[in-house]
């Protein structure tokens, strides 16, 4: 639609504001939401994992995705002990950082 959005820092997440303040969305990477999760909401990691990636694609009816079991298209990430994103998969090919 041609108007400028904004980014504005936030705690757990950016927001998405257009000039004259109204919400234009969020800039939350599924690695914070895990984040998130686990700190604020004190849900176990293997809870916040399955809320970043089984549950969706159960959602989207993405049938070959969500969990690692043989015939599955392997997605995945790397975390590292801060949940903080280390590497990435998509259909089992490693990507390049960018």
């Amino acid at each position: 639609n041609g108007r400028a959005v904004r980014r504005v820092l936030g705690g757990i997440c950016s927001k998405l504001v257009l000039a004259d303040g109204t919400i234009a969305g969020s800039d939350l990477d599924m690695a914070s939401a895990v984040r998130f999760g686990v700190a604020e909401l004190e849900l176990t990691l293997a809870e916040a994992l399955r809320m970043a990636s089984h549950y969706p694609a159960r959602y989207l009816r993405l049938d070959d995705r969500g969990t690692f079991r043989p015939g599955m298209r392997m997605d995945a990430v790397h975390l590292d002990d801060g949940l903080f994103a280390k590497a990435t998969w998509l259909s089992g090919e490693k990507q390049l950082a960018g």
